[in-house]
């Protein structure tokens, strides 16, 4: 039955969204990770583009699809109605909690096309996460190369750098290997993925006897070549915390896997050899700055003192908040002496205590139950898809990636580390959906 005009726009709309919204993901690591107000706004104005081309796209699919959003969406209209409140009260520094509120839009506006994409079609889903490891790979190469520049500049901006550390577009070493880490965790999902692969190792034993696809193939060749750029660039970084979580990702994913999937030995024992052995290459290659990091240096002295000054921020206020983003403001009246040796800090290096002195405790843990919600989702997942599981198993494996890294960072305060985050944790949720309830 040939497809009706109607049928034919909706479905050119859909794919220009997809275009759309790859785009968004290729513009936010640009400038430093989209972090600076002019190109937040811009991140900003793009998902507010991105959202109203998406009603016209899915017009007479809203319902079945947003239904499944109820949660999330009543959980983050109180966190946003209470953002409100702190702005008209005057809580925490102005513009510090419009830029935040700005990368929150963007965030959640790409996490609901995401969403609406990858349930109407796995295709979109398939697309978006490749789209995303092509745009992780171009910043870490970028990374790479830059790095042996004389003179780091980034647009009009000069980077600080730490000599023959890469950090590609972004503010600093730790969320550039916190973005090169998500990339990586995607990548090797696709991967095992692979109808090749899968073929290869007898994942499934119907795909043993199955010709493997060319087309097939090569993209699990450049998955490869993508997980040794970006597995390379993360270990350039000598980024402890963002190299450990990432092995943290890959390790529930592949734990995840071995869960539900009925695998036998042979898959077992050749998975396990190729992530060791390549583990293993890797760090002999690019890892030696990683590695004397990780056994030579100590932890940073000031990491303890400015977890406890947080935790006083929290108790002082613990209704109110400060101001969404306002930490950096309120903090210096924290500020403990055994660390006004050290320079100004701009973050709490832990992104859930920061999140509850903004926002209090009680919209704090709101606005941190939505990551719960998406990690049940995803659970639920594994157990009711038949196929197509890696795309909850990625989420999971990804929440888990982003939690560990986060408790001594705050690369997820950046808009293009969130802006991404969510855009992954909307096509992780879609298709962690059973088909039935998609279509139904």
């Amino acid at each position: 039955m040939r497809p009706t005009s109607h049928e034919i726009r909706h479905s050119v709309l859909k794919w220009l969204l997809l275009m759309a919204a790859l785009l968004l993901l290729a513009w936010a690591p640009f400038p430093l990770g989209s972090n600076r107000d002019w190109s937040v706004a811009l991140l900003a104005i793009g998902s507010a583009a991105l959202l109203l081309q998406s009603v016209p796209a899915f017009w007479g699919e809203l319902h079945r699809y947003l239904k499944h959003l109820k949660v999330p969406a009543i959980a983050m209209a109180i966190v946003v109605l209470f953002i409100q409140v702190q702005a008209i009260f005057r809580i925490g520094d102005l513009d510090a909690l419009l830029h935040a509120e700005l990368a929150l839009f963007a965030a959640l506006s790409v996490f609901y096309v995401s969403f609406m994409m990858a349930a109407a079609n796995a295709k979109f889903a398939r697309a978006l996460s490749y789209g995303f490891v092509l745009i992780t790979t171009a910043v870490a190469l970028y990374g790479m190369i830059e790095v042996a520049q004389p003179e780091r500049t980034l647009l009009w901006y000069d980077q600080i750098h730490l000599e023959g550390i890469p950090d590609g577009t972004f503010v600093n070493r730790n969320t550039f290997a916190n973005y090169a880490g998500m990339g990586l965790i995607v990548a090797f999902s696709l991967l095992l993925a692979n109808p090749s692969v899968q073929s290869f190792t007898r994942l499934h034993a119907n795909l043993a006897h199955k010709d493997r696809s060319s087309n097939e193939t090569a993209l699990a060749l450049l998955l490869v070549g993508a997980i040794i750029v970006l597995g390379s660039a993360l270990l350039g970084t000598e980024s402890r915390g963002g190299s450990l979580a990432t092995g943290l990702g890959v390790a529930v994913y592949l734990l995840l896997w071995l869960f539900r999937e009925p695998v036998g030995a042979r898959p077992m024992i050749l998975i396990g050899t190729m992530v060791l052995v390549g583990s293993g290459i890797l760090l002999l290659i690019a890892g030696g700055g990683f590695l004397e990091r990780l056994f030579n240096a100590g932890i940073d002295d000031s990491r303890g003192p400015l977890l406890v000054a947080t935790l006083e921020m929290i108790w002082a206020s613990p209704l109110l908040g400060h101001g969404f983003g306002g930490w950096e403001t309120a903090f210096p009246a924290f500020r403990p002496e055994v660390l006004r040796p050290f320079p100004d800090f701009d973050a709490a290096h832990n992104g859930f205590l920061e999140v509850l002195s903004d926002l209090g405790l009680v919209f704090g843990l709101i606005f941190l139950s939505v990551y719960g919600w998406i990690a049940v989702k995803c659970w639920r997942g594994i157990h009711e898809r038949h196929r197509a599981r890696h795309y909850a198993r990625t989420g999971l494996a990804l929440l888990v990636f982003m939690g560990a890294h986060s408790m001594v960072d705050f690369s997820i305060q950046v808009p293009a580390v969130s802006f991404s985050f969510a855009a992954l944790m909307g096509v992780s949720v879609a298709q962690a959906l059973p088909r039935s309830v998609r279509r139904g």
